[in-house]
């Protein structure tokens, strides 16, 4: 298992973040009284303000640090948190408890066979820098794991302990004062991101709660995120574009709308939940884009001009950048277009 990190933890964080550290800017949001009963999550009908999703991982975290995780002691070892969920809301709660307990975030496709997916675990299990493992799972994607890895690992089910009845009691400032004593800097490291594995041994790079905070930070300097913006979460969970709208909508204090499992698949329930939900920030590959230009321009012409009106941003690379623009978008519209090939 070979493992890349970068060393470019200097960069410098403007002001418009007082801290390094994700999940304590996750908590800056979420306490604002300007944006604490703000929609942060949307999943169809499903939706979490900004106040009900710190609630829930604070309640996760705690859950979590009783079973022994969690960076509150000095002495408590680098520890890796796989997710190993469906497309949900339960993914933003597991992705945040697992930075705020202290842990380095790494998804895994529930779509991949089970055997690539255990050999991955225990791949980094044999890593020496990483020797304690966690997974958060559904009560669905709990079932396809074998025998073995329920021994070896500890599994949580994320959904059962979000349903149970001790979720509503209130957090008290005991729990609280342990949570804001996890040991995090602007250095830990915060995700996992695979790079390849289709040839060989999976590679991985990682990286930093403050090299997170510094690419949302451009994100934000040149306006493709901002705290107005209502951003489609729209990229599988082992691409790194998936941590950053995650991380980018959540410490900006914008809304993230998710589609439900397969929904980037399905032209007609995409258009229809970037019409219906007002999305204003879209950011895609290039194939994906191309099938979605292609499924506008069947549209009647009335159905094209208001079913994508909402958008102000497409981050998009390759050739299709123009494509999209010119036959879909035209010059009707006043739109940003980034093409980052």
């Amino acid at each position: 298992m070979a493992f890349e990190h970068t060393n470019n933890h200097t960069m410098e964080i403007r002001s418009l973040f007082s801290s390094s550290v994700i999940h304590q800017e996750f908590v800056a949001q979420a306490s604002n009284k300007r944006n604490c009963q703000k929609l942060a999550l949307v999943l169809d009908e499903q939706s979490l303000t900004y106040a009900e999703i710190m609630f829930y991982v604070q309640k996760l975290a705690m859950n979590i640090i009783e079973k022994g995780f969690g960076k509150y002691q000095q002495k408590k070892e680098e520890f890796i948190v796989f997710q190993y969920v469906r497309q949900s809301i339960e993914m933003c709660i597991g992705m945040f408890t697992t930075l705020t307990i202290g842990g380095a975030y790494l998804g895994l496709n529930p779509n991949d066979p089970i055997e690539r997916t255990e050999i991955l675990i225990d791949e980094i299990q044999s890593n020496q820098l990483h020797n304690n493992i966690l997974i958060l799972v559904h009560s669905v994607t709990a079932k396809k794991f074998h025998v073995k890895i329920k021994e070896t690992y500890c599994i949580v089910q994320i959904d059962n302990i979000l349903q149970s009845e001790e979720i509503n009691a209130p957090i008290c400032n005991q729990q609280l004062n342990i949570l804001s004593n996890v040991k995090v800097n602007r250095e830990s490291l915060a995700f996992l991101i695979g790079t390849s594995g289709s040839t060989s041994k999976p590679k991985f790079v990682e990286r930093c709660h403050c090299q997170m905070i510094a690419s949302t930070d451009v994100f934000s300097s040149v306006n493709i995120y901002n705290s107005n913006q209502i951003i489609l979460q729209i990229a599988g969970c082992v691409w790194i574009w998936h941590l950053f709208e995650f991380v980018s909508a959540m410490i900006l204090g914008s809304t993230l709308v998710m589609l439900r499992p397969g929904g980037n698949l399905n032209m007609s329930y995409l258009t229809y939940t970037i019409q219906e939900k007002q999305v204003t920030a879209v950011t895609t590959g290039p194939s994906l884009m191309k099938q979605l230009a292609e499924y506008v321009s069947t549209l009647p012409q009335k159905r094209q001009e208001h079913s994508l009106l909402s958008i102000q941003t497409y981050l998009v690379g390759g050739n299709y950048t123009v494509f999209f623009s010119e036959h879909i978008i035209g010059a009707k519209l006043n739109k940003t277009y980034l093409n980052v090939s």
